[in-house]
């Protein structure tokens, strides 16, 4: 919500789950994790269940291109 919705969005990747909601103060509407993806201010949907395996992937992917 606000300050932390500038810093984030601007990224390559931004994830959203179930319980992801992007508000900001001044505007007052609240979208959750789908509404986030299907108006493209996230680029992938996880489930929250999901993450940890999410981040063992992204860890091993870093990894083997470290390797390089």
């Amino acid at each position: 919500m606000g300050a932390r919705v500038g810093i984030s969005v601007h990224g390559k990747f931004c994830v959203a789950t179930e319980n992801s909601i992007f508000a900001m103060p001044e505007i007052g509407a609240r979208l959750d994790g789908a509404e986030i993806l299907a108006c493209g201010l996230a680029t992938h949907f996880v489930p929250s269940a999901k993450l940890p395996l999410l981040e063992k992937v992204l860890i091993s992917r870093a990894a083997s291109v470290l390797k390089l």
